[in-house]
């Protein structure tokens, strides 16, 4: 479990990508972890200490220049050699540490070409790799958000301008203010969030939470299967909204009402579609987590 001292948001801003369809990669999970601890003759305590010192030092940088290659080279002692770039700067962070693991950020780019590579690493307490996580690309407006929920929950929220293509293949949700972004940089993109969530095991491994990557149009809360709801994100709701927002997921994946009047709400909807063939194992991880909140929530109005 993370402990609460670690509860963190921590917001990262991310270089540019060249690519123009700025949601075209998912996240990748990196191959075998190869590389191990440099003190591998020293004791645990001490490789915990050397570690620690090592990242502290380079946290204190915004930027790590290439030209720094002594730096460099260390860096390339901890990392796969997957997520290294040779000849370009470094920005690497611890965000969030427990007894088990220590979850990095680490990003190499390059300022004059609008190009960077972003990884999530999950490392030992001693500095042994564990996974790494290859994350989006995004536009040079975009920025991503890294935040601990529930205390064993990494969830993921990338924000950025999103054209046709991206809607088509992620659960976005836009801006509060939804419009369609008119500048000639990034014509016809709706501003808004992809959210995506890693369960971490105690033992410091990553799993992926099931998500939709399509939501109804016309829905009134779609939130309720974008992205994991908080406690004090739903305080402000009234007990009607929390009846509907729970029911919506139910909804979403075809779910027929006994209560006569809910069902005749739904039905009214242009998104609903009514599954003879319903089961609850089609909520997704996300979905589910919600709607046990959501029925908690309920039981105490």
């Amino acid at each position: 479990m993370l402990r609460n001292a670690f509860l963190i948001s921590f917001l990262i801003y991310l270089i540019s990508c060249t690519s123009s369809d700025n949601a075209n990669r998912a996240n990748e999970l990196i191959g075998k972890p190869v590389k191990t601890s440099l003190s591998s003759g020293k004791s645990k305590a001490a490789k915990i200490a050397e570690f620690s010192t090592f990242l502290q030092k380079l946290s204190k940088d915004q930027m790590i220049p290439a030209s720094e290659t002594d730096l460099h080279n260390t860096v390339k002692n901890y990392l796969p050699d997957s997520t290294i770039s040779e000849g370009f700067d470094l920005h690497i962070r611890e965000i969030g540490r427990i007894d088990t693991f220590r979850l990095v950020f680490h990003e190499y780019f390059d300022l004059y070409d609008d190009w960077s590579k972003t990884y999530l690493d999950i490392f030992s307490p001693v500095g042994n790799i564990q996974q790494s996580i290859r994350m989006w690309d995004l536009s040079f407006e975009g920025s991503t958000n890294l935040n601990f929920i529930n205390n064993e929950i990494v969830e993921i929220a990338y924000h950025d301008f999103f054209d046709q293509k991206d809607m088509l293949k992620h659960a976005i949700i836009p801006d509060q203010l939804f419009y369609i972004h008119k500048s000639t940089k990034v014509s016809n993109r709706v501003e808004g969030t992809v959210y995506e969530y890693y369960k971490i095991s105690e033992q410091g491994k990553l799993r992926r939470l099931s998500q939709k990557t399509q939501i109804s149009i016309g829905r009134q809360f779609p939130q309720a299967t974008a992205k994991l709801l908080s406690s004090s994100e739903l305080e402000s709701f009234e007990e009607q909204e929390i009846k509907l927002m729970k029911n919506e997921i139910l909804a979403q994946n075809g779910y027929i009402f006994a209560d006569h009047s809910i069902q005749e709400y739904f039905e009214k909807q242009d998104w609903y579609a009514p599954r003879l063939e319903y089961k609850d194992s089609l909520l997704t991880d996300v979905e589910q987590l919600n709607f046990a909140l959501l029925s908690k929530i309920q039981q105490e109005y």
